[in-house]
């Protein structure tokens, strides 16, 4: 086992106070702090001690690959860890955005790497060639915005906006005329290849995505159009229920970034609510937004972020339109085991090897007495951060381990299978262990 230290990672729309809670060795970090990353990623890599000695832990796994992932995971993906692990707090929404195929991504690379672009330039899109599929479990209460609604909804939603952009959206949607100005001839443009298998509703979705996301692009007299009011006008004419919800998230992210039309591609999108223990999976190409919570995050190993929108980061509208996933459908949960005794569950995203997430002790928000938590992973590599104090780390091969609140080990696969636990506790907000692990 190898002790194992985080990479933070400070956005805007970080917290400045609730991961500096759950981990006090950050107790002192000023400001907004937004991730921790228990990453062996390439480029972004935690450190871990190797009797002593610190080293990048995706440098630890190139050095022991077989020991640090077990032969099958070694031979199925390299030496590399497969997964990437977060813990992340959304303050304020964070960017409108998909992440893209493999294929995608090793294309998006080497292009980007053939005109030149620096790895750490800031406008650069593709970090590397990786896609990358996500899983979210609330931590504590969690809201975003994943995959669009049926399409009626998208246009309820957009009807009741006063403003022109909105109705020709929701024109787009109807399959009506998009309001003019080769609109829908422009986004037909911007459609990927796939789309020649689309139906006309795809079609429709993507059109009306495009306007949104364009606008900005197409406006040239530099007035900023007062979304937010519109948007609450908007909001009080809406009947309650799902229309309600999504307009919360796009008032949220109006009042973060004013005179970003991307709000409007809100109304057309799920608005997710998760407890805390609840789930959601977001493949590639899945539009998405997250807008306020606590959350862990696993996700395959790769950086690729494509932005549209409601960020001050780079946008890279062209990329997100190619790769957008534009079906309509309620947003997807992992798929979760429930353990013979404890309260851990395990979470893996369906017909997925390359991660899955086990959970112990995390308050349901339920107020329930003292519980055990209790998880037996596999040996596997796999990650074990600790939200409580004394999370007991037994493994067949390594001895064992106790971690204080905020810990957290490499736990190799070399070193067998592991009794992961906590002594009977009060469930408290923060409270409990993250396992992270492959699903093989």
């Amino acid at each position: 086992m190898l002790p194992m230290q985080p990479l933070l990672r400070r956005y805007a729309w970080g917290s400045a106070c609730r991961l500096q809670s759950m981990f006090p060795r950050f107790h002192d970090v000023r400001g907004p702090l937004a991730e921790l990353w228990f990453s062996g990623h390439t480029r972004f890599s935690s450190t871990v001690a190797d009797d002593g000695r610190p080293m990048p832990l995706a440098e630890w796994i190139r050095r022991h690959p077989t020991a640090a992932l077990g032969e099958r995971a070694s031979a199925l993906w390299g030496p590399t860890l497969p997964y990437l692990m977060k813990v992340i707090a959304v303050h304020r929404p964070l960017s409108l955005q998909v992440h893209p195929v493999d294929f995608e991504a090793r294309a998006g690379f080497n292009r980007e790497n053939a005109l030149g672009v620096p790895l750490e330039a800031p406008e650069r899109s593709f970090k590397d060639t990786v896609g990358k599929f996500e899983m979210v479990v609330a931590l504590e209460p969690f809201a975003a915005a994943v995959g669009f609604m049926p399409v009626r909804a998208q246009i309820a939603a957009l009807r009741l906006v006063d403003h022109p952009l909105a109705q020709r959206m929701a024109d787009a949607l109807d399959g009506g005329d998009d309001g003019g100005n080769d609109g829908a001839a422009a986004a037909d443009a911007m459609m990927p290849v796939a789309s020649r298998t689309w139906d006309g509703r795809r079609r429709r979705v993507f059109r009306a995505f495009a306007l949104a996301v364009t606008d900005g692009e197409r406006r040239n007299g530099g007035v900023e159009v007062p979304w937010l009011s519109l948007l609450c006008r908007a909001r009080g004419a809406a009947r309650g229920g799902r229309i309600t919800a999504v307009f919360d998230n796009a008032i949220t992210a109006a009042r973060a970034f004013p005179g970003d039309a991307a709000v409007l591609c809100l109304l057309m999108m799920n608005a997710v609510r998760l407890r805390p223990g609840e789930s959601c999976v977001v493949p590639p190409g899945t539009v998405h937004a997250y807008i306020h919570g606590v959350a862990a995050e696993i996700m395959t190993n790769s950086d690729n972020v494509l932005r549209a929108g409601l960020t001050v980061k780079h946008k890279d509208i062209p990329n997100v339109l190619r790769n957008i996933v534009t079906a309509a459908g309620a947003p997807m949960p992992a798929a979760i085991t429930h353990p013979i005794s404890g309260d851990a569950v395990t979470y893996a995203p369906p017909a997925l090897e390359e991660f899955s997430l086990t959970v112990g002790g995390v308050s349901d928000g339920s107020g329930r007495g003292p519980v055990r938590a209790d998880a037996m992973v596999p040996a596997r590599p796999r990650v074990v951060i600790a939200l409580g104090d004394d999370v007991h780390v037994d493994t067949a091969h390594a001895g064992a381990m106790t971690l204080k609140r905020g810990q957290s080990v490499f736990v190799p696969a070399a070193d067998g299978d592991a009794h992961i636990y906590m002594d009977a506790h009060t469930n408290d907000a923060g409270g409990g262990f993250l396992v992270a692990s492959t699903g093989i």
